[in-house]
């Protein structure tokens, strides 16, 4: 830290590329966010691939490991990468006299560790997802090397947070640490973002009432709408087996907008061909905002096998969109009281999908109220003051 406690701390945030997905934008929440008269944020990022760098803010000095050395490519010695980028971000360190490093996902983690063993710079580490699926499932030939490696990098850090209370435990369990060594830092909603939030949630409020005694008919099929990366974790085969089963043998109607890219596209497109979906299922692609999609459509739904915290079933329930989500380990249920504020469902059983599609569309009302109710309870936990001002107090090393 600073031997003058009057300036700012340094604090550089290490990602690896300012891409669309939830850690991504929740980085870039925080660098947006951070109070200026106590933080003086800086961005490393590893990669070029970075859509979202326009959204930096001015007074951000950004690093960008290829833009000033070249591409990344791995060479013949295992881990000549990882060298390579943490040799980096202790020079960078040094040079800017960085106070505190920040990080987010795993791989990033196993980076600053090395960084700031080389430069005496205490980190701060976010686990953001199930390590007991995301982390293998990534890790690699080498996978077991590096969850030793990660297990001394966490046990060095100044503070690992989780996103989620099951989180901790999760993470203590599959590293095989004291619960102690985690902390809960929930994800929040920056002011920009919130404000696309409520310009969705008024569009909803003030929009002509949708008839909803024929929903789910051939005439009104049921509006469903599901963001993320297409990722299998995100479990979008199930939604998709559900929605053909209500309407083989429930009659019920529903049309699905899919926003969000990733590797499972192609797959996904096949299974929507495979279960005659094709004119019931669409493909938007990434979208810069998707808050207006989730604000027309009827349910929000989230078939995911895990998460940590969920970034867009909050969302949703922040608009006032009705949801249904997977009770998977570990964040939907703490998001929303265990199920109060959204219908929560056992991840992977399309059967139970299905009934729940039907449901609602016999009766949204229910759901719609839930939906309404849950937007000032999660606000004062998750809106960008209260979320901002719990992280700074970890960042500050208080």
């Amino acid at each position: 830290m600073s031997s003058d406690q009057s300036q700012p701390v340094r604090l550089c945030c290490v990602i690896g590329a300012l891409t669309t997905g939830g850690s991504e934008r929740q980085m870039l929440g925080i660098l947006q966010q951070l109070d200026r008269a106590r933080f003086q944020p800086h961005l490393f990022t590893f990669y070029r691939d970075s859509p979202l760098v326009d959204e930096i803010p001015d007074d951000v000095p950004h690093y960008c490991y290829e833009e000033q050395q070249g591409a990344l490519r791995p060479g013949w010695l295992p881990g000549r990468i990882q060298r390579l980028l943490a040799r980096s971000l202790a020079d960078y360190c040094r040079r800017e006299k960085i106070d505190v490093v920040y990080d987010r996902t795993y791989h990033v983690s196993l980076v600053t560790g090395a960084a700031c063993r080389r430069s005496g710079v205490p980190y701060i580490n976010t686990v953001v997802e199930n390590p007991q699926v995301g982390f293998f499932s990534t890790a690699g030939p080498f996978g077991r090397l590096k969850y030793y490696q990660l297990k001394s990098v966490y046990r060095r850090a100044a503070r690992v947070l989780c996103v989620s209370h099951g989180l901790v435990r999760g993470t203590a369990d599959f590293f095989q640490m004291p619960e102690s060594s985690f902390s809960c830092c929930y994800n929040f909603v920056d002011s920009k973002r919130l404000a696309a939030l409520d310009a969705a949630a008024q569009y909803r409020r003030s929009a002509s009432p949708q008839p909803t005694s024929n929903l789910g008919s051939s005439t009104r099929p049921l509006q469903m709408v599901a963001v993320g990366r297409l990722h299998w974790q995100k479990g979008l085969e199930v939604i998709l087996k559900a929605i053909a089963l209500a309407k083989q043998q429930q009659g019920v109607y529903s049309r699905l907008t899919l926003v969000g890219d990733g590797p499972e596209r192609e797959k996904l497109q096949a299974q929507v061909q495979q279960l005659e979906l094709a004119s019931d299922v669409d493909f938007l692609g990434w979208q810069n905002d998707p808050a207006p999609f989730v604000g027309q459509a009827d349910l929000f739904v989230l078939p995911s096998l895990t998460e940590g915290l969920p970034n867009s079933l909050l969302e949703a329930l922040l608009i006032g969109t009705p949801a249904l989500a997977s009770d998977c380990d570990y964040g939907p249920a703490e998001l929303t009281d265990n199920g109060r504020w959204a219908t929560l469902l056992p991840p992977g059983d399309k059967h139970a999908w299905c009934e729940a599609i039907r449901n609602f569309a016999a009766d949204p009302t229910t759901a719609e109220q839930r939906a309404r109710e849950a937007r000032e309870m999660l606000l004062t936990r998750f809106g960008p003051e209260t979320g901002c001002r719990r992280l700074e107090e970890f960042l500050s090393l208080k």
